[in-house]
């Protein structure tokens, strides 16, 4: 009897405190990076939003509010709830003109990022070209930082945010 509740003290620990050893919020940039792609190719535009920066939503919702002359707080409004015209109009655009399936298998290395800078993954694609992307933490999870590595003196300032 002792050894079976052994065995059970033992599941019973580690189902306790295997969420906090595999949470998400320990992700690395490369692995953070990858999601993002593998969200992108497979449609999941909700959560490829969510792993872009701050910076980058907010490039993003301008940019399109700017094209489609649509209200800021609208288009935000249109991302964060993953509707169809966006998945329809911006994401198929975004996952056509990157081919985000690509990325997904492609060789990455993260660079050193410390404490309080942003940290970048150089991508090896098949054909040999290299891509370096900028990832920022915010709060405890890595995000992709596209508008701060495409457009670095863009500044971005939305109403509402």
């Amino acid at each position: 009897m002792s050894r079976i509740l052994r065995y059970v003290f033992f599941c019973l620990t580690l189902i306790a405190f295997a969420p906090a050893a595999f949470s998400d919020t320990e992700t690395s940039p490369v692995s953070a990076l990858r999601a993002f792609f593998g969200d992108v190719a497979n449609s999941d535009d909700r959560a490829a939003w969510n792993l872009f920066t701050h910076h980058t939503q907010n490039g993003v919702v301008k940019s399109v509010a700017d094209s489609e002359k649509m209200d800021p707080v609208k288009v935000r409004e249109l991302f964060d709830n993953a509707d169809q015209s966006i998945k329809d109009g911006f994401w198929a655009s975004f996952n056509n003109s990157v081919q985000a399936s690509t990325f997904v298998t492609s060789q990455m290395q993260s660079t050193g990022p410390d404490k309080d800078a942003p940290g970048s993954v150089t991508i090896t694609m098949a054909n040999g070209r290299r891509v370096e992307i900028l990832m920022y933490l915010e709060g405890a999870d890595w995000k992709v930082g596209w508008f701060e590595t495409f457009f670095p003196s863009g500044q971005v300032s939305v109403p509402g945010q």
